[in-house]
């Protein structure tokens, strides 16, 4: 951020200015902001009356971030700016009076001006509420060129439906910079979570990925459907979600199919790997049949071992979806890659893999064998236990599994009762409804005598579902809504 607003070489000069001055001798924060004001006074690209250390200690000292919140008025011709700290979950005892200085960077559609990062102005603890004129000829406002500052921006509806009319038009979402579509995708996501944005104003905007060509904003939204994916996991509406993701998915998906094609880059390859992943997870057929068929190949090899087929990038995927959908055979042959690998990296990607099956008797031997260390080291339990309790048919098991073996769990890890808490915590994470929150409630209370030493994690836990529970009751039908 500092890079941005004053300047690449006023930054890297002020930087060596500083370790010049202070090499052999110690330094505190404050030497490097004076380092980096003086620089910037002689450059001229920080106003003589700002300092480095009046901007920064509002950042560097301060809990949390902020988030910038654009209202425009359209009849006044104006756009009013103010700040509050970003929570996720909202208090009553919110500190109103924190407040950053927020360098202030924006476009407007008649500009779409995205390279200008530099900040003109700025939005300051003594003036935390700017009004500015804006003429409303203009359909959208963005603020924060290129994700320059380390904020969130809110918009008003009308202002977010400008933006989304824009990139849900196939030749013109370009416009808007991609490093702008990342964040316009994360803080959407961001606020409809928390309440602030209605989740019909995120659906709509994410519509335009439909001719999203880019890695980083299939990356935030992707990821930002992590939390809705685990509130439909399990639920009578699941399928509605993986249909309503293999639509998303198809034309991107379509990009990246043949998973032998190796491609060249670090950011194409990790595309390749993230939508590849996705469309197996959502049971895109053609993904799943090829995952298979690319295993079945490789357990026929006459050596497996040095003549992994596979493609090197995609084999936690296929790993995953050949013992998913394969059998006991499956099983036992990737069982006996992990027994006979060297490499501590693909051993932990086999571990992790079969973990996926979907067979019950698998997935309880696996954890049975997870409690004796002449089989599975007894560092990597958890990674066993976490890796059964992450799909829909293994959740089921590893529960069953933790409130069966909690005395055994226990006696394994003694004294380290924390460990035993984080077996609870994978479980409780998942859980979602007051029943839920109830049965576990009750394995707590029954089995307290196994937990101690596990108090920090077990209330978390707690806080963890109350939080689930509460978000699932605001928005499962209004999200199922958009997704049909």
């Amino acid at each position: 951020m500092m890079n941005m607003f004053l300047g690449e070489n006023t930054f890297k000069q002020g930087i060596r200015n500083y370790i010049d001055k202070h090499k052999f001798s110690n330094a505190e924060q404050d030497d490097l902001w004076n380092s980096l004001t003086e620089e910037a006074h002689r450059q001229g690209t920080l106003d003589k009356n700002l300092t480095v250390k009046l901007i920064m200690d509002t950042w560097t000292l301060k809990t949390g971030y902020p988030v910038l919140k654009v209202v425009r008025d359209y009849s006044a011709d104006t756009v009013t700016l103010s700040q509050e700290r970003f929570l996720t979950v909202k208090s009553n005892d919110t500190d109103k009076n924190s407040c950053w200085w927020i360098p202030l960077t924006m476009t407007t559609s008649t500009e779409a001006d995205f390279n200008q990062t530099k900040a003109k102005s700025w939005l300051n603890c003594e003036n935390n509420n700017l009004t500015l004129p804006l003429a409303k000829d203009n359909e959208w406002v963005i603020y924060n060129m290129q994700m320059a500052g380390i904020f969130r921006v809110s918009y008003d509806t009308r202002n977010w439906m400008g933006i989304i009319s824009m990139l849900n038009d196939p030749n013109k979402y370009k416009t808007i910079h991609k490093l702008n579509r990342v964040q316009l995708i994360d803080d959407s996501f961001s606020f409809a979570q928390i309440g602030d944005l209605d989740y019909g104003i995120t659906f709509q905007l994410l519509k335009y990925l439909k001719h999203e060509k880019e890695y980083t904003p299939w990356m935030a939204a992707l990821d930002g459907f992590g939390p809705i994916n685990k509130l439909m996991k399990r639920t009578p509406n699941q399928g509605v979600f993986q249909n309503y993701m293999q639509r998303m998915l198809s034309s991107v998906y379509s990009e990246f199919r043949d998973m032998t094609v190796e491609l060249n880059g670090f950011e194409q390859i990790r595309f390749k790997n993230l939508v590849t992943a996705e469309a197996c997870r959502h049971r895109i057929k053609d993904c799943t049949e090829q995952a298979l068929d690319l295993f079945s190949k490789w357990m026929k090899t006459t050596d497996p071992d040095k003549n992994n087929i596979l493609p090197r990038e995609l084999k936690p995927i296929i790993y995953c979806q050949a013992i998913k959908y394969g059998g006991v055979d499956e099983w036992d042959f990737l069982w006996e890659r992990y027994q006979r690998s060297n490499v501590g990296s693909e051993k932990a990607k086999l571990l992790s893999a079969l973990g996926c099956s979907s067979e019950t008797w698998l997935l309880n031997r696996y954890l049975n064998w997870s409690l004796d260390n002449s089989i599975i080291r007894k560092q990597d339990a958890i990674t066993v236990f976490y890796s059964v309790a992450s799909s829909d048919v293994g959740f089921y098991v590893a529960k069953d599994f933790l409130y069966r073996k909690i005395s055994d769990i226990s006696e394994y890890f003694q004294p380290r009762g924390d460990r035993v808490g984080r077996y609870v915590k994978v479980i409780g994470s998942q859980m979602k409804t007051k029943e839920e929150l109830d049965e576990i409630q009750s394995f707590i209370n029954k089995s307290s005598a196994y937990l101690k030493g596990a108090d920090l994690t077990i209330n978390q836990t707690i806080e963890t579902i109350k939080i689930n529970t509460e978000w699932t009751t605001k928005f499962y039908h209004k999200i199922i809504n958009h997704m049909v």
